[in-house]
């Protein structure tokens, strides 16, 4: 039924909302000064300058805890997306290191990467992104565990959220190849032990030693394979996280096995099949390639 917006009652629901606690009012108020004063002098002014530069510890407390909390109710609308995931995480670890200048002995998002875990099981994805900041915090074996039980429990999954693996699968290499520069060869062992049992479609299983010829050779006739079924999607512009987690993954098993110029390949391959089709699929999949491939470059 349609209702008049004019009517009493209805201004005086409208009234009630916007009316808002002294506490926030005060927030806002102080935000408002910070803007006030640097709008003479717009150049000067970034985001950082209200986050990181101000004096008043408890402004950038508040205002971290709202992006927290926003976030997590973003949640509730948007469940397992990754990125709103792995954002809340970060901002957590804001809230109790940078915003409270205090010490961790822990990676500081780890307690609410728990709670939201154990609230959806069968979110693998949150799991990688926990795993990611484990590891971005040093605790490495924390980090595979993590990456380890989430992979394991693929198989249990429904057929809708198998595909999640992809970005799993290279998500946890992609920690590891981070990692080698200060842990010797043993890391890039770990990795293309990884991405073999992506490439090959064999079960998960931890790390144990070095992946045998044969297992590589599996894994790249397997990764072949799942490139030549994506052709036809990608054709008609179907992009999408996962199948370029796929092409990285790939590209990434190439260069550790065979050097960089074979893993160049796989990306040109890529991009010779979305080059043709419409510029927004293009835009995306490049700016996805650039963001979590970047440490191929630096391999």
């Amino acid at each position: 039924m349609w209702t008049c917006t004019n009517s009493s009652t209805w201004v005086e629901n409208t009234l009630s909302f916007v009316k808002l606690p002294d506490s926030i009012l005060e927030n806002l108020r102080r935000v408002h000064g910070v803007i006030t004063t640097t709008e003479s002098s717009p150049s000067n002014f970034c985001f950082e300058f209200l986050l990181g530069s101000s004096n008043d510890i408890s402004m950038r407390t508040d205002m971290m805890t709202f992006l927290r909390n926003a976030t997590l109710l973003c949640l509730t609308a948007f469940p397992h997306d990754y990125i709103l995931e792995e954002a809340v995480l970060v901002a957590e670890e804001l809230l109790n290191t940078k915003m409270d200048s205090c010490s961790c002995s822990v990676t500081p998002c780890r307690a609410l990467a728990k709670r939201l875990v154990k609230s959806n099981r069968q979110d693998v994805l949150l799991c990688g992104v926990y795993a990611r900041r484990e590891a971005a915090y040093g605790n490495i074996d924390h980090a595979r565990k993590i990456f380890d039980m989430a992979l394991a429990s693929i198989e249990g999954l429904p057929s809708d959220l198998r595909s999640t693996a992809s970005l799993l699968y290279f998500w946890y290499a992609e920690v590891e190849i981070s990692n080698s520069s200060s842990s010797g060869s043993e890391p890039s062992l770990r990795a293309v032990h990884i991405l073999c049992c992506f490439g090959s479609g064999v079960k998960y299983s931890p790390f144990k030693c070095q992946a045998s010829s044969v297992q590589q050779l599996r894994a790249r006739q397997g990764f072949k394979e799942r490139i030549r079924i994506l052709r036809a999607a990608w054709a008609r512009g179907v992009i999408d996280d996962h199948s370029i987690a796929l092409i990285c993954s790939a590209a990434l098993f190439e260069e550790l096995t065979d050097g960089c110029i074979a893993g160049i390949q796989i990306l040109n391959q890529a991009f010779t099949v979305v080059l043709p089709g419409n510029q927004l699929s293009c835009q995306y999949f490049s700016h996805f390639v650039f963001c979590n491939f970047i440490v191929f470059w630096s391999c």
